[in-house]
């Protein structure tokens, strides 16, 4: 029972230690491409092309600076049977996870700033930009709850609390000539940002030697703070076949790599042994403290081609198609370091990996084809309707996990592939626009169930579903 117990605690300590990167692109950002869906490989118009295709700057021709923020994200999980297993009795044990999270953040800020002051389309211009963008942002509050009964006297509380978000920062440089081609460039710098509070508690009845009944209490509780810096680059460009009809093709480059890593773990692990009444006395048992810094963290995201293709009637209707490829990613250590074994009182430590802190954790990601389709057309003088389609299929490599044995990483990291739609309204000024979007997103998909670790059964997929609604509030003023 001990062995069952402590594969149960690992197991769930373990669950959430991958940052849940789940998509390549699951949060739209901007004004219009956020109203379009994110079609907007092909289009000129949101200075927000510094991370779509920069070559849609240069057809920007006033000093301006644009801003988005979420002003409402709330994000539904609902994890099916994560517990689904019958007892040496006969009785069945079923438990559903679950998550609820909101939150409030920035999506973008963008200062455009034109290089010269033509206005003609058809002589040479050109244009700096600065973006500070978070196109990935996730959070999941989540608990787990075994409950004790007949035939498993086994009982389990578990809860997360995760949240993870890339901010991208960096200069922007596009150029127009002729009034038909434009080309662009952005170099980003991304911090990757984590914060993990994990906490597992558990009650086991064990019958000793002479044949009485025990309570055996276990609990893990761990922090992680951990924070990377890396960089990449994305350029772009776009043709104009038509007055009405454009081409545009962006590609991104892989991260660099770790340009700079920070990273703290503390652990408090417990367990003791306590006699049944009428002496609950404590019989046996330890308490560690684990700390440690000496841990690295990356974070990658592939090479990344996109494709788009815009058709436009002026003053009236535009409709954009976008088709992006991403690469797949090796296996990498997402996080690196060293075990930490707890000390005794002279000072060695005590090798034991079930009372170890271990940091080490793999990660792996494959190729994914993605599509945008959005459309804007005019209401009414001065107002615009937005409405888009996207998909957003996961990069998650379940049989990365299974593979190497490692599948209690990936229990709360599910493959979603996602489905969402925008809609939005825009008032258009002389100097200034304002947007209102809301963006609603659906999750199917699967992860692995905890019933392997607790009875050693064969491992089983299980069904997750998510419901994700945002809503963007945007606005651009020429200065």
């Amino acid at each position: 029972m001990r062995k069952v117990l402590t594969g149960t605690l690992i197991l769930l300590m373990s669950a959430s230690v991958a940052a849940r990167d789940l998509s390549r692109q699951s949060f739209l950002i901007g004004e219009q491409a956020a109203g379009m869906g994110g079609a907007y490989t092909s289009l000129v118009g949101d200075p927000a092309s510094s991370y779509y295709n920069p070559a849609g700057l240069g057809g920007l021709y006033r000093q301006a600076i644009s801003l988005s923020a979420s002003a409402y994200w709330m994000a539904l999980e609902d994890y099916e049977k994560i517990v689904d297993f019958t007892t040496d009795v006969g009785e069945r044990i079923i438990v559903d996870g679950d998550s609820m999270t909101f939150s409030t953040f920035p999506a973008s800020v963008v200062y455009l700033l034109p290089l010269d002051s033509h206005k003609d389309p058809g002589a040479f211009h050109h244009v700096l930009a600065f973006s500070l963008l978070v196109p990935h942002y996730d959070e999941l509050d989540a608990e787990v709850f075994m409950p004790r009964a007949a035939g498993l006297p086994l009982e389990v509380k578990a809860s997360f609390l995760i949240e993870d978000a890339t901010y991208w920062a960096g200069p922007s440089y596009a150029f127009s000539v002729g009034g038909k081609f434009r080309a662009g460039v952005s170099l980003f710098v991304l911090t990757h940002l984590l914060e993990e509070q994990i906490k597992v508690s558990s009650k086991v009845a064990v019958e000793d030697a002479q044949g009485s009944w025990l309570d055996m209490y276990s609990a893990v509780s761990s922090e992680r703070s951990a924070a990377c810096v890396t960089a990449l680059v994305q350029a772009g460009l776009q043709y104009d076949i038509t007055d009405r009809f454009t081409l545009g093709f962006s590609v991104r480059s892989p991260t660099v790599g770790t340009l700079y890593s920070d990273v703290s773990l503390l652990s408090f692990n417990s367990w003791y042994m306590q006699g049944g009444r009428p002496d609950p006395t404590p019989l046996s048992g330890y308490v560690d403290r684990l700390e440690t810094s000496n841990v690295d963290m990356k974070y990658r995201l592939p090479l990344m081609l996109a494709l788009g293709a815009g058709y436009r009637v002026p003053e009236s209707w535009v409709l954009a198609l976008d088709v992006s490829f991403h690469l797949p990613t090796d296996p990498y250590r997402i996080f690196d370091g060293p075990l930490v074994y707890p000390k005794d009182a002279s000072g060695d430590p005590i090798l034991d990996d079930n009372r170890a802190l271990d940091p080490s954790a793999e990660t792996k990601a494959k190729w994914v084809v993605n599509a945008n389709l959005g459309t804007e057309f005019n209401v009414s003088d001065g107002f615009r309707a937005r409405f888009g389609f996207f998909t957003d299929l996961s990069s998650v490599d379940h049989d990365f996990y299974d593979e190497n044995n490692t599948r209690g990483q990936a229990v709360i990291l599910p493959k979603l592939n996602r489905f969402g739609v925008s809609a939005g309204l825009a008032m258009i000024g002389d100097w200034s626009t304002s947007s209102f979007n809301l963006v609603y997103v659906v999750g199917v998909g699967e992860t692995f169930a905890l019933g392997e670790e607790i009875e050693g059964a064969e491992p089983r997929m299980i069904d997750v579903t998510t419901h994700t609604i945002t809503v963007v509030l945007a606005g651009t003023v020429d200065l």
